[in-house]
């Protein structure tokens, strides 16, 4: 059931998830400079990601505005 639950979120808010995850990543690290590296490399795979849950979700929508 736990499953269910996280696809469901994930399906609803990945950007925010995905987000926090890069935050939590880029605070492992030590020192200032280090930490927003980190960040940096990884807006990248943010901005992809973020990209193609976004036109998945206008694919959906489209077809249910469209009947």
């Amino acid at each position: 059931m736990r499953f269910v639950t996280d696809i469901a979120k994930l399906a609803a808010a990945w950007p925010l998830y995905a987000t926090y995850y890069a935050i939590v990543l880029a605070n492992g690290r030590q020192g200032y400079g280090v930490k927003v590296a980190t960040f940096l490399r990884f807006l990248p795979v943010l901005v992809v990601t973020s990209a193609v849950w976004a036109m998945l979700w206008a694919f959906i929508l489209g077809f249910v505005m469209r009947d």
